[in-house]
């Protein structure tokens, strides 16, 4: 089995798989083949070929196709008809090259049949928003784009957490900040387990970066009338050939260019930003090679210059961030920075300068952070589920065969355990200190307290939780196992797996019996005992020892089977299938959409 994780994201999609090729533990599946491995992901755009068909939009030479959609994704609710037609589109592209790319991957598009299953990342504030959203992103991908084999939603947040679970200790206190193009979220895990008090979102995605350089190139560029009158013509000619929009071509370009400036700038130091776009790259069959439609060239420091209000927002964002955990009494040590738009070398810098006590993460490709983590996570909770369903099975099985037993011997010995004091003391102190002495006046004694004793707090408390003792006994063991071997974490469970209910409430004992059994002691002991059985002097002091006999006599030989418990057993076998599942959660990581 592999375990799939797929990151839809604003501005580039990826996608992860477990176990790894060449036995790594992740590996990532290329959307599009190319040496480079930075460019085996995809940008989050699609355009129409000449036959019809949906393409990824791979590269500057394919703002020229007609039919360009980009930023499509979102609440599936909120969407739009064309954009939700472009998710659609897209995610079948994707979940194609999947196919295409990874061999070892087998589905049956007919039966949904499939030697992997697929995670997908949602983002992290749209549960907080409302916790449909995902399950709603999730059908959307399993109907509408026919990815059957996608099984779970997770929190892009949650699965960037997930790729360094195992190098986590309880102590840690990790704080994790996944930017990306259209969003940055904050969100927060103390001993494994996200904080949900505080986790945010801010508009601070990485899309304001190219906004910034294409605002500055139509304003303060020396180029910016050449620049806007070539991009006037652009969008004059694509409107005749029924083409997307200038704008969003240009975003995109602007989009190419800035991944490329930052992988630069990452291995040198120092480089230029340079958006130089030909009418011919954005109107099909343009004449002329040379004509510019936009054009800035902007050495770093220039480049760090314009998007300065941007950097000082985040800044300001982190350092906000800082101060908001420290009001929750959180000082985070360890912050995971995740989200391609994380690889601007600037994010590191000031995450340090908000965080200066803490550990910063960030891996050499954090574009691809979300879907391991997702794919990690996949593999994790998919055994888990496993182990869960196993478990809920036996405990099943097990139940429908004793649960009955169960039942009646913790009544019994409640009943037992409480009868040898309420039923002595009360003998004692209502019959051998004030009774008549007959058998009559014995079996009125009896019959009284009898009945009486099965109605107390007492009794049901003491058979609830013996009750719930033995079923616990069966279940939390082996729950605590499942949690250690796949989550990685110790636990001691308190939590009781059922609720008896009324099942011990007013437990009838039948006192029918009392008179012949009570007569059939008083014979028996006193046929030993005493020398007339036809004069039985319960008054007599030295008669007392045998009215201690009968009583143990009586206690011993209680006829339980009259016991009136009445249980419903599915519906006992529900509730503590829905607390396993509890538990699970609880002490697993993420809630996940299933």
């Amino acid at each position: 089995m592999f375990y799939i994780g797929i990151d839809f994201g604003h501005g580039e999609t990826s996608v992860s798989r477990v176990p790894g090729t060449n036995n790594q533990p992740v590996s990532r599946i290329p959307l599009r083949i190319s040496g480079n491995f930075a460019e085996q992901k995809v940008y989050s755009a699609i355009y129409l070929d000449n036959d019809g068909k949906w393409q990824f939009v791979g590269s500057e030479e394919d703002l020229k196709r007609p039919e360009i959609k980009e930023g499509f994704k979102g609440m599936i609710h909120a969407l739009d008809d064309d954009k939700r037609e472009a998710l659609c589109e897209f995610a079948k592209l994707v979940f194609k090259a999947i196919l295409d790319n990874d061999k070892e991957l087998h589905y049956n598009p007919e039966t949904g049949e499939a030697n992997f299953v697929i995670c997908i990342a949602n983002p992290s504030d749209w549960r907080r928003q409302n916790p449909n959203n995902p399950k709603e992103y999730l059908t959307f991908f399993q109907e509408e784009a026919g990815i059957k084999p996608a099984k779970m939603c997770i929190n892009e947040s949650d699965a960037a957490f997930y790729t360094k679970f195992k190098g986590y200790v309880p102590s840690d206190k990790v704080f994790v900040i996944d930017l990306g193009s259209s969003t940055i979220d904050f969100t927060t895990y103390q001993n494994s387990i996200c904080n949900r008090e505080c986790c945010w979102g801010a508009n601070l995605g990485a899309h304001l970066v190219e906004d910034k350089l294409v605002e500055y190139g139509y304003t303060s560029a020396e180029e910016k009338e050449e620049n806007t009158k070539g991009m006037l013509l652009v969008q004059e000619e694509r409107e005749k050939l029924h083409m997307g929009t200038a704008d969003s071509a240009l975003s995109l370009a602007a989009r190419f260019e800035k991944e490329a400036y930052f992988t630069r700038l990452n291995q040198s130091g120092f480089t230029t930003y340079d958006l130089n776009l030909k009418v011919r790259k954005l109107v099909a069959n343009w004449p002329d090679r040379k004509q510019i439609a936009f054009c800035v060239e902007i050495e770093t420091p220039k480049v760090n210059t314009i998007i300065k209000d941007y950097i000082s927002d985040l800044s300001l964002a982190l350092s906000n961030a800082a101060k908001k955990l420290q009001g929750y009494g959180i000082s985070p040590n360890k912050v995971l920075l995740s989200g391609g738009a994380s690889r601007m070398p600037f994010v590191k810098e000031i995450t340090k300068e908000a965080f200066p006590n803490a550990e910063i993460v960030r891996d050499n490709y954090p574009e691809w952070v979300v879907s391991d983590g997702a794919a990690l996570y996949a593999k994790t909770h998919i055994k888990a589920l496993e182990g869960r369903n196993k478990l809920q099975e036996e405990f099943a099985t097990w139940a429908k065969a004793h649960l009955d037993d169960k039942l009646k011997s913790a009544a019994i010995s409640s009943f037992n355990s409480i009868l040898k004091d309420t039923l002595r003391n009360g003998l004692e102190n209502r019959y051998l200190n004030g009774s008549s002495g007959s058998l009559n006046d014995l079996e009125q004694i009896s019959r009284g307290i009898l009945e009486g004793i099965t109605k107390t707090i007492e009794f049901k408390s003491k058979a609830d939780k013996q009750f719930i003792a033995v079923v616990d006994g069966f279940i939390k063991a082996k729950l605590e196992e499942i949690i250690k071997s796949n989550y990685g974490k110790v636990v001691t469970i308190s939590e009781n797996f059922i609720d008896p209910g009324d099942t011990f409430n007013n437990v009838g004992v039948k006192t029918d019996f009392l008179h012949d059994f009570i007569a059939q002691i008083a014979d028996h002991f006193c046929n030993n005992f005493l020398e007339s059985v036809d004069d039985l002097n319960w008054s007599r002091a030295r008669s007392n020892d045998k009215r201690h006999a009968i009583i143990t006599e009586f206690l011993a030989n209680i006829d339980y089977d009259r016991f009136n418990h009445n249980i419903d057993l599915n519906e006992f076998i529900s509730q503590a299938v829905d607390k396993i599942d509890k538990v699970l959660h609880d002490n697993g990581l993420f809630q996940i959409s299933e």
